[in-house]
């Protein structure tokens, strides 16, 4: 009868330290902090015992261990063994499954919050054959995060958006999850197609027609061409270069060298010339340099300043083989007034 009781009593201890385990590091020690701050009793109240981490972890799971085992060969003795081993495979599953959810229930915040005192009183004439302990448990071994690859990386921000006390907002989220395109995004994903865009030349003047075709144009540069029956670009036009005053003809107000970009490009190496020329706009060419398309310096900077959308703008027919974007223009100042609303 002895034997039972004490086998009891050591299955109890283990139960109880499984679900001391799962209540004090089932909230990340820095949320567990911030709350604390932030005066929530239960927070206030556990964070000085949780704070003590990989020791207080290993002095629990000697206790599970040596009670745990301690019950079951007594149980051995007491029983066949078919019932010790069913009493066995019932105790892990009440310790896996069940008690998670004991853990996090009120009673288990309420067993949690109260036996607080007794931990910090425990812990801190145990701390240091517990650090020895922990020491050891944790020798060689490095925990690992989970995440291999960058769409581990988005499938982890996917959860975390739809997590229910998530508490990053819908605009920082999609910033990193364009971060994490960013990487492997190129050129051709950005640009705007040749055929969509304005040209001028050289030996324009500068007049009305031309202002005026300016302004109506979505453009902000323009490339420019040597004479109308060449094919060689000789600089840019700035729109706010020119005005209604301006006289002369495009030649004396373009800027030279014009700059170009492989559409295969990454668009990190694309920021980097921008940053290097100071130029608004790149020609980007095809591999046999012919030009293709355009990037300008606004849709560089969206590309990794604005959040993540559904769509890709500068996707075309030809980059359906691509990799998929799914970035997509905004403008970046009406994006920041938002963030700050």
């Amino acid at each position: 009868m002895l034997d039972f009781i004490i086998a009891v009593i050591c299955l109890v201890l283990a139960t109880v330290s499984m679900v001391y385990i799962k209540a004090f590091f089932g909230i990340p020690i820095y949320e567990l902090k911030r709350r604390a701050v932030n005066r929530d009793a239960y927070a206030r109240a556990i964070y000085p015992v949780a704070v003590y981490g990989p020791v207080l972890e290993a002095l629990l799971w000697l206790v599970i261990v040596l009670a745990g085992g301690i019950s079951l060969v007594l149980f051995n003795k007491l029983a066949p063994a078919w019932l010790g081993i069913g009493l066995l495979a019932a105790w892990l599953w009440l310790s896996y499954a069940w008690l998670g959810e004991i853990a996090h229930s009120n009673f288990g915040r309420r067993l949690s919050q109260v036996s607080a005192v007794f931990f910090v009183w425990a812990l801190a004439w145990l701390y240091k054959p517990g650090r020895v302990l922990a020491g050891v448990m944790r020798s060689g071994k490095i925990k690992h995060t989970g995440i291999y690859e960058s769409e581990d990386l988005q499938a982890l921000l996917l959860l975390q958006e739809n997590q229910a006390d998530n508490r990053l907002s819908a605009t920082q989220i999609g910033r990193l999850h364009k971060l994490l395109v960013f990487e492997s995004a190129k050129v051709s994903h950005y640009m705007i197609e040749w055929k969509n865009i304005m040209t001028v030349h050289a030996d324009e003047p500068i007049g009305p027609k031309l202002l005026d075709d300016m302004h109506k144009s979505a453009q902000t540069v323009f490339p420019v061409y040597g004479v109308k029956s060449s094919a060689v670009l000789l600089g840019t036009l700035n729109k706010d270069d020119v005005g209604l005053k301006t006289e002369g003809r495009v030649a004396d107000y373009m800027r030279t060298p014009v700059r170009y970009l492989n559409k295969d490009e990454s668009m990190e190496n694309a920021l980097a010339k921008f940053a290097l020329s100071g130029q608004a706009l790149c020609v980007v060419v095809s591999k046999d340099h012919k030009p293709i398309g355009v990037l300008t310096l606004k849709d560089a900077l969206g590309s990794i300043l604005t959040p993540q959308s559904k769509t890709n703008p500068r996707s075309s027919s030809n980059d359906n083989s691509e990799t998929e974007s799914t970035i997509t223009e905004m403008n970046i100042e009406g994006d920041e007034e938002d963030a700050n609303t």
